[in-house]
Protein backbone atom coordinates (compact mmCIF):
# COMPACT_ATOMS: atom_id res chain seq x y z
CA UNK A 1 0.00 0.00 0.00
CA UNK A 2 1.36 3.39 -0.97
CA UNK A 3 1.59 5.87 1.89
CA UNK A 4 -0.81 8.75 1.32
CA UNK A 5 0.69 12.06 2.62
CA UNK A 6 -2.68 13.70 3.02
CA UNK A 7 -4.78 15.00 5.91
CA UNK A 8 -4.76 11.62 7.72
CA UNK A 9 -1.07 11.96 8.54
CA UNK A 10 -1.23 15.21 10.53
CA UNK A 11 -3.68 14.07 13.20
CA UNK A 12 -1.62 10.96 13.77
CA UNK A 13 1.60 12.99 14.12
CA UNK A 14 -0.16 15.45 16.37
CA UNK A 15 -1.38 12.64 18.59
CA UNK A 16 2.10 11.17 18.68
CA UNK A 17 3.60 14.51 19.67
CA UNK A 18 0.95 14.95 22.36
CA UNK A 19 1.67 11.47 23.73
CA UNK A 20 5.38 12.17 23.70
CA UNK A 21 4.90 15.42 25.63
CA UNK A 22 2.73 13.65 28.19
CA UNK A 23 5.34 10.91 28.66
CA UNK A 24 8.07 13.55 28.95
CA UNK A 25 6.07 15.47 31.55
CA UNK A 26 5.48 12.30 33.57
CA UNK A 27 9.18 11.47 33.36
CA UNK A 28 10.14 14.96 34.57
CA UNK A 29 7.68 14.73 37.43
CA UNK A 30 8.96 11.29 38.36
CA UNK A 31 12.56 12.48 38.27
CA UNK A 32 11.68 15.48 40.43
CA UNK A 33 9.97 13.25 43.01
CA UNK A 34 12.86 10.81 42.81
CA UNK A 35 15.42 13.53 43.48
CA UNK A 36 13.37 15.06 46.26
CA UNK A 37 12.97 11.72 48.01
CA UNK A 38 16.71 11.04 47.82
CA UNK A 39 17.38 14.46 49.31
CA UNK A 40 14.92 13.82 52.12
CA UNK A 41 16.59 10.53 53.00
CA UNK A 42 20.01 12.20 52.85
CA UNK A 43 19.00 15.05 55.16
CA UNK A 44 17.33 12.62 57.53
CA UNK A 45 20.53 10.60 57.64
CA UNK A 46 22.50 13.74 58.43
CA UNK A 47 20.25 14.49 61.39
CA UNK A 48 20.66 10.98 62.77
CA UNK A 49 24.41 11.24 62.17
CA UNK A 50 24.62 14.43 64.26
CA UNK A 51 22.81 12.61 67.06
CA UNK A 52 25.21 9.65 66.72
CA UNK A 53 22.29 7.35 65.98
CA UNK A 54 24.37 5.19 63.70
CA UNK A 55 21.81 2.47 62.89
CA UNK A 56 19.13 4.99 61.97
CA UNK A 57 21.58 7.09 59.98
CA UNK A 58 22.81 4.06 58.04
CA UNK A 59 19.24 3.10 57.17
CA UNK A 60 18.44 6.60 55.94
CA UNK A 61 21.54 6.71 53.73
CA UNK A 62 20.77 3.22 52.47
CA UNK A 63 17.28 4.40 51.47
CA UNK A 64 18.90 7.35 49.70
CA UNK A 65 21.14 4.96 47.76
CA UNK A 66 18.19 2.73 46.92
CA UNK A 67 16.43 5.71 45.34
CA UNK A 68 19.57 7.22 43.82
CA UNK A 69 22.14 4.43 43.26
CA UNK A 70 24.96 6.73 42.13
CA UNK A 71 24.58 9.41 44.80
CA UNK A 72 28.16 9.87 45.98
CA UNK A 73 27.17 11.95 49.01
CA UNK A 74 24.97 9.14 50.38
CA UNK A 75 27.73 6.55 49.92
CA UNK A 76 30.27 8.84 51.54
CA UNK A 77 28.15 9.66 54.57
CA UNK A 78 27.06 6.06 54.98
CA UNK A 79 30.73 5.11 54.92
CA UNK A 80 31.46 7.58 57.71
CA UNK A 81 28.48 6.25 59.68
CA UNK A 82 29.67 2.69 59.31
CA UNK A 83 33.23 3.67 60.18
CA UNK A 84 32.10 5.32 63.41
CA UNK A 85 29.41 2.96 64.56
CA UNK A 86 28.74 -0.08 62.41
CA UNK A 87 31.87 -1.71 61.00
CA UNK A 88 35.05 -0.91 59.10
CA UNK A 89 34.50 -3.59 56.47
CA UNK A 90 31.17 -2.12 55.40
CA UNK A 91 32.65 1.39 55.46
CA UNK A 92 35.38 0.23 53.10
CA UNK A 93 32.77 -0.96 50.60
CA UNK A 94 31.14 2.46 50.61
CA UNK A 95 34.38 4.38 50.13
CA UNK A 96 35.30 2.02 47.28
CA UNK A 97 32.04 3.07 45.63
CA UNK A 98 32.78 6.74 46.20
CA UNK A 99 36.20 6.40 44.57
CA UNK A 100 34.61 4.54 41.67
CA UNK A 101 32.17 7.40 41.04
CA UNK A 102 34.26 10.41 42.14
CA UNK A 103 37.94 9.71 42.89
CA UNK A 104 38.81 12.93 44.71
CA UNK A 105 41.19 13.66 47.60
CA UNK A 106 38.49 13.47 50.26
CA UNK A 107 37.43 10.00 49.14
CA UNK A 108 40.99 8.62 49.14
CA UNK A 109 41.65 10.09 52.59
CA UNK A 110 38.46 8.53 53.97
CA UNK A 111 39.31 5.10 52.56
CA UNK A 112 42.89 5.40 53.80
CA UNK A 113 41.60 6.04 57.32
CA UNK A 114 39.51 2.86 57.21
CA UNK A 115 42.40 0.81 55.79
CA UNK A 116 44.66 2.08 58.58
CA UNK A 117 42.04 1.03 61.15
CA UNK A 118 42.05 -2.42 59.57
CA UNK A 119 45.88 -2.45 59.93
CA UNK A 120 46.30 -2.52 56.15
CA UNK A 121 48.95 0.12 56.48
CA UNK A 122 50.63 -0.12 53.09
CA UNK A 123 47.32 0.33 51.29
CA UNK A 124 46.39 3.15 53.66
CA UNK A 125 49.62 5.00 52.90
CA UNK A 126 48.97 4.64 49.17
CA UNK A 127 45.55 6.25 49.62
CA UNK A 128 46.92 9.10 51.73
CA UNK A 129 49.63 9.68 49.12
CA UNK A 130 46.98 9.82 46.42
CA UNK A 131 44.86 12.25 48.44
CA UNK A 132 47.85 14.55 48.97
CA UNK A 133 48.82 14.24 45.31
CA UNK A 134 45.34 15.42 44.31
CA UNK A 135 45.26 18.13 47.00
CA UNK A 136 48.81 19.08 48.08
CA UNK A 137 47.65 21.31 50.96
CA UNK A 138 45.67 18.74 52.93
CA UNK A 139 46.77 18.76 56.59
CA UNK A 140 44.13 16.19 57.57
CA UNK A 141 45.50 13.62 55.15
CA UNK A 142 49.09 14.40 56.16
CA UNK A 143 48.11 13.90 59.81
CA UNK A 144 46.46 10.56 58.98
CA UNK A 145 49.59 9.51 57.12
CA UNK A 146 51.71 10.49 60.12
CA UNK A 147 49.56 8.37 62.44
CA UNK A 148 49.90 5.43 60.07
CA UNK A 149 53.70 5.73 60.04
CA UNK A 150 53.60 5.87 63.84
CA UNK A 151 51.52 2.68 63.99
CA UNK A 152 54.08 1.04 61.71
CA UNK A 153 56.85 2.05 64.10
CA UNK A 154 58.48 4.52 61.71
CA UNK A 155 58.99 7.37 64.17
CA UNK A 156 61.12 9.54 61.88
CA UNK A 157 58.49 9.54 59.10
CA UNK A 158 55.74 10.09 61.66
CA UNK A 159 57.47 13.19 63.07
CA UNK A 160 58.20 14.42 59.56
CA UNK A 161 54.54 14.19 58.62
CA UNK A 162 53.22 15.67 61.88
CA UNK A 163 55.56 18.59 61.24
CA UNK A 164 54.28 18.97 57.68
CA UNK A 165 50.68 18.91 58.93
CA UNK A 166 51.54 21.65 61.45
CA UNK A 167 53.23 23.72 58.75
CA UNK A 168 50.12 23.41 56.58
CA UNK A 169 47.79 24.22 59.49
CA UNK A 170 49.51 26.33 62.16
CA UNK A 171 48.10 25.58 65.57
CA UNK A 172 47.05 22.05 64.61
CA UNK A 173 46.54 20.83 68.19
CA UNK A 174 46.23 17.10 67.51
CA UNK A 175 49.42 17.12 65.45
CA UNK A 176 51.31 19.03 68.17
CA UNK A 177 50.12 16.58 70.82
CA UNK A 178 51.03 13.52 68.72
CA UNK A 179 54.45 14.90 67.81
CA UNK A 180 55.04 15.91 71.44
CA UNK A 181 54.44 12.37 72.61
CA UNK A 182 56.96 11.05 70.12
CA UNK A 183 59.45 13.70 71.19
CA UNK A 184 58.94 12.68 74.83
CA UNK A 185 59.48 9.00 74.03
CA UNK A 186 62.70 9.97 72.28
CA UNK A 187 63.95 11.93 75.27
CA UNK A 188 63.42 15.32 73.63
CA UNK A 189 61.59 16.74 76.62
CA UNK A 190 61.93 20.45 75.86
CA UNK A 191 60.45 19.96 72.40
CA UNK A 192 57.72 17.75 73.84
CA UNK A 193 56.75 20.42 76.38
CA UNK A 194 56.69 23.05 73.65
CA UNK A 195 54.34 20.90 71.56
CA UNK A 196 52.04 20.17 74.49
CA UNK A 197 51.84 23.89 75.24
CA UNK A 198 51.02 24.68 71.60
CA UNK A 199 48.29 22.03 71.65
CA UNK A 200 46.85 23.63 74.78
CA UNK A 201 47.12 27.09 73.20
CA UNK A 202 44.94 25.85 70.32
CA UNK A 203 42.41 24.29 72.72
CA UNK A 204 42.56 25.19 76.41
CA UNK A 205 40.29 22.22 77.18
CA UNK A 206 42.42 19.60 75.44
CA UNK A 207 42.52 17.06 78.27
CA UNK A 208 45.11 14.89 76.54
CA UNK A 209 47.56 17.75 76.11
CA UNK A 210 46.96 19.06 79.64
CA UNK A 211 47.58 15.60 81.10
CA UNK A 212 50.69 15.03 78.94
CA UNK A 213 52.25 18.34 79.95
CA UNK A 214 51.35 17.87 83.60
CA UNK A 215 52.75 14.36 83.63
CA UNK A 216 56.01 15.40 82.01
CA UNK A 217 56.45 18.32 84.41
CA UNK A 218 55.75 15.98 87.32
CA UNK A 219 58.43 13.57 86.11
CA UNK A 220 60.88 16.47 86.05
CA UNK A 221 60.01 17.44 89.62
CA UNK A 222 58.00 20.52 88.64
CA UNK A 223 55.08 19.63 90.89
CA UNK A 224 53.40 23.04 90.76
Amino acid sequence: TTFWPGSRRFPNDQNMRRSTLIIFAIACFSFSSYAQTATQYFLSGNEFFKQQKWVEAEKAYTDCIRVSPIDVSCYFNRGLTRQLGIGYGLALEDFNKVILFRPDAKAYNARGSVLASLKRYTEALADFDKAIQLQPIYPGAVYERAMTFEKMGNVAKAIENYTLAINQRPGYGNAHLARGRLYEKGGRQAEALADYSKAIASDANDAGALYARGSLNFKNGKVD
